[in-house]
């Protein structure tokens, strides 16, 4: 690896130099079975990944997506997002389309040109291609979970804050197999008593928590380079797993469970909480992606997925012939998807169409976390727009939703 590039091993993706370093199934033991992992992602993940590089030392720098045989599907040039220290500068490339592709076996690549001599009158320039494990990308991975993270500092070589976006909160999206089993399921309490003489025991405070075990890897297991990732992510002040915040237990780390001689292996750690709405896990041996849909999650992001994914399928259909009444609203109550007629907001000639005082107007009726989507209209064709909306708060409620299209157009926002 170039003395001019280094590598955060918090990224979402474990990224190595073709040309010095090695894959997961190279380094794996000879004597050991080498069993092939591919990263999961869903085609409608986000994917964020970042790169230190020492000042004036950078000459160019591409992200690509590439299929099985490396063939490019897509690419994305990212951008420097200021300093990180004193000696280098920090590259961030986030997309919300680029895992958007048919299911199949991908590769992350990063091309990175390297000025070795700046201060040369004739400077020389050495190319340096970083590559991902196998990733596979289908539209819906079971019994996987979501990990959003990000931490109230930089740290871990990672920007989680900066002055270029806004809002300024950068977030990074790791998906793996794993939930919570029914004996992950563990209440307890922290209390206060007071014994007298005759041993009368008196309870004078009881704080009740709950520990949830989480297992991470599929019955294959997983290799030992996404266990770091996950052991580094938790080590985040800011980590929701599929919209529910939690963090480590006091002392609680990583244990393996292992095959001998085997490359792979299943994870388990304790995790509390960060909130007072806890859940209780009622189905044996299922992902928490299985319930977590009902959560409520969320908070002010630079764009705010949950408003813009959902679990209840969207009929294209009743959009195309403006039969809105079939389309099922987005609040789960009793058990079911009520039926209620969505609310339709036209706009024409903007860039930014914007809903004001939504809890004013409409949290009555859709609740906190609706489905917001903004379609677009040229002539008798609609297209959803596949871009999540951004929020503001107010109080820690949603007060404005908008769009950044990027262009003026016409069209109309969804709310259900």
């Amino acid at each position: 690896m170039s003395e001019f590039i280094t590598i955060p091993l918090a990224n979402p993706i474990r990224l190595y130099d073709i040309d010095e370093g090695m894959s997961h199934a190279q380094y794996t033991p000879d004597f050991e079975t080498n069993r092939c992992y591919f990263q999961k992602f869903n085609y409608d993940d986000n994917l964020r990944v970042q790169l230190l590089l020492s000042k004036t030392h950078l000459s160019s720098i591409m992200l690509y997506l590439k299929d099985s045989e490396l063939n490019e599907i897509e690419f994305d040039g990212g951008g420097l997002y200021g300093d990180y220290g004193t000696e280098y500068d920090l590259w961030n490339c986030y997309s919300e389309t680029i895992l958007n592709q048919v299911e199949g076996i991908y590769f992350i690549e990063i091309r990175i040109g390297i000025v070795v001599d700046p201060e040369s009158e004739t400077p020389s320039i050495e190319f340096h291609v970083l590559r991902s494990e196998p990733i596979h990308i289908a539209e819906a991975h079971e019994k996987t979970v979501l990990i959003k993270y990000s931490n109230d500092a930089n740290k871990f070589n990672l920007k989680f804050i900066t002055d270029f976006v806004s809002p300024p909160q950068l977030y990074f999206y790791l998906r793996v197999e794993g939930g919570i089993l029914s004996d992950g399921f563990k209440p307890g309490s922290k209390d206060e008593v007071y014994i007298d003489q005759v041993r009368s025991v008196v309870l004078l405070d009881s704080e009740p928590f709950i520990i949830y075990t989480f297992s991470f890897g599929s019955a294959t297991g997983m290799p030992n380079w996404l266990a770091d990732k996950i052991n580094r992510v938790l080590s985040c002040n800011l980590v929701t797993i599929n919209n529910k915040h939690f963090s480590k237990n006091d002392g609680a780390k990583l244990e393996p469970s292992r095959s001998e001689n085997y490359s792979l292996a299943g994870w388990k750690i304790d995790l509390v909480s960060n909130t007072d709405d806890d859940f209780i896990p009622d189905d044996a041996g299922s992902a928490l992606s299985g319930y977590c849909g009902l959560l409520s999650g969320g908070g002010s992001g630079e764009t705010h997925e949950r408003l813009h994914k959902m679990d209840n399928p969207l009929d294209h259909e009743a959009v195309a012939s403006e039969d809105y009444g079939k389309i099922p609203r987005a609040n789960y109550s009793d058990g079911k998807w009520a039926l209620t007629a969505p609310v339709v907001i036209p706009f024409t000639a903007t860039a930014t169409p914007t809903i004001s005082a939504y809890q004013a107007i409409y949290a009555h009726v859709y609740g906190e976390y609706p489905v917001i989507e903004c379609w677009l209209v040229d002539g008798t064709t609609r297209t959803l727009l596949m871009q999540p909306p951004i929020i503001s708060l107010s109080g820690g409620l949603i007060d404005t939703i908008m769009f950044d299209l990027g262009f003026e157009n016409t069209g109309f926002i969804i709310i259900r």
